[in-house]
């Protein structure tokens, strides 16, 4: 659940344009119990990203680790278009607007990054389904191989690209995929992206 705050929060922040993002805290106050309003002492906060008597790494850290790494200064807030829908089964021809998932947009070297997930809360534990997203950038960019990259876990795996482009005018294209949703970001990005970042990312 750390690790999911974490890179929701990040993206967030950088999504508004924060030119800096601040995590409190590193380590775990292992010796540090607090008092509210109250006189009750409270047990020592264990929110950090590095364990407080170990000082290893936890989960939460690699997850911000690999944020940070994806979203460097060759990586740039921009707005793209995303709409989400989920198909209605007794109306093939229909669907429903989905207004949960958030959308987080940006483009690294010449490709667009989605970023994007469920708003739920991370501690109800949402399960992961799937949803249609279609979005749009425009000619300064290009995705011919699109990848999705799993930000908790590192899994890079291939999303099956669209037979056809929507034109909705000469400079830009709606492209429609069905892609999976879950209560953490997920990026949907060109694996040009993927390549460049010098990292080794799992293939699932």
């Amino acid at each position: 659940m750390q690790a999911k705050w974490i890179a929701r929060r990040f993206l967030v922040d950088l999504q508004l344009g924060f030119d800096k993002i601040f995590y409190f805290h590193a380590v775990d106050l292992m010796e540090r119990p607090y008092r509210q309003a109250g006189a009750t002492v409270n047990a020592p906060v264990m929110m950090g990203l590095v364990h407080g008597g170990s000082y290893a790494p936890k989960y939460s850290f690699e997850v911000a680790r690999r944020v940070c790494h994806l979203f460097d200064e060759r990586t740039r807030r921009t707005e793209l278009m995303c709409l989400f829908t989920e198909p209605d089964p007794s109306a093939p021809r229909h669907a429903t607007l989905m207004a949960a998932p958030y959308a987080a947009t940006f483009e690294r070297d010449g490709a667009p990054l989605f970023a994007y997930w469920l708003g739920e809360d991370p501690q109800q534990r949402a399960g992961q389904t799937t949803i249609d997203a279609e979005l749009w950038w425009d000619d300064r960019l290009a995705m011919p191989e699109p990848v999705l990259l799993d930000l908790l876990t590192g899994e890079v795996y291939a999303v099956e690209r669209p037979p056809e482009l929507t034109y909705t005018d000469w400079r830009t294209r709606g492209v429609k995929y069905r892609l999976p949703l879950t209560d953490y970001p997920i990026v949907l990005t060109d694996a040009s992206v993927v390549a460049g970042l010098g990292v080794e990312w799992r293939d699932r």
